[in-house]
């Protein structure tokens, strides 16, 4: 992705990277609502399908996008949004999830305590490895390297 730090401030970074995340979630529970709402409408046979399985990829894919996006590392979205608030991230981080765990959740209902309970755990062992990841750059990193000087 483009980063704008040269640009802008940390927190307009933040701000910008945490729009073009949220409205990736916005869009994919949006094609995930219409996708839902279209046999009530009417729409069947091959026009109806062509178009469920279409708004199907859209959610699947901007979901997904979401999550990757999220990610501290590189230049990433989630990297500036790291950079500009912890908060903002783990609250745009839950947002996500949360959506995506609805979708899943939804689309097989005799398995939503499941979808759940794996899905909670992917996302505090996300949140695990992100957090490792920060303690060692953080600090043991610069402790190895200051060691390794004297």
């Amino acid at each position: 992705t483009a980063s704008t730090a040269l640009v802008v401030g940390r927190a307009v970074e933040g701000r910008v990277a945490a729009a073009r995340i949220v409205s990736l979630a916005a869009l994919g529970g949006a094609s995930w609502t219409l996708g839902s709402a279209l046999p009530t409408l009417g729409m069947s046979g091959f026009a109806g399908s062509l178009v469920t399985e279409t708004l199907n990829v859209l959610t699947a894919a901007s979901l997904g996008s979401a999550a990757i996006m999220m990610l501290p590392i590189g230049a990433s979205a989630g990297r500036s949004l790291w950079a500009a608030s912890r908060v903002a991230w783990a609250a745009v981080g839950f947002l996500v999830v949360t959506v995506e765990l609805v979708l899943l959740g939804s689309r097989a209902p005799e398995m939503t305590a499941q979808v759940t309970t794996v899905g909670s755990m992917l996302a505090v062992a996300c949140i695990a490895v992100c957090a490792s990841v920060w303690i060692w750059r953080r600090y043991v990193a610069p402790a190895l390297a200051d060691d390794d000087a004297s």
